[in-house]
């Protein structure tokens, strides 16, 4: 996860997946659906004024689908609460 201030009143948030990570598309989209979710159901406490852009590096082999939705959503929690970007 990268973040950087954006000087705007509002923050911005990008996704990377890469198709190596995630074979097909319909995979892909719905590792991106699950990190824009994930920001947007946390507006009010992500800090305003970042560019977020958060890059998806992989699952661990034999995790379901539903399995690899919960762990992104928990890493990105544990990520942004230590880099302070959510409050």
């Amino acid at each position: 996860m990268f973040f950087l201030k954006n000087g705007k009143d509002a923050h911005r948030v990008g996704v990377i997946v890469a198709r190596r990570n995630a074979r097909t598309a319909v995979f892909r989209n719905y590792i991106k659906r699950v990190i824009y979710e994930f920001f947007r159901a946390n507006r009010e406490r992500v800090k305003k004024g970042y560019s977020i852009v958060v890059r998806y590096d992989g699952r661990p082999a034999g995790s379901s689908r539903a399995g690899t939705g919960n762990r992104i959503r928990e890493d990105l929690e544990e990520l942004s609460r230590k880099e302070k970007v959510i409050t």
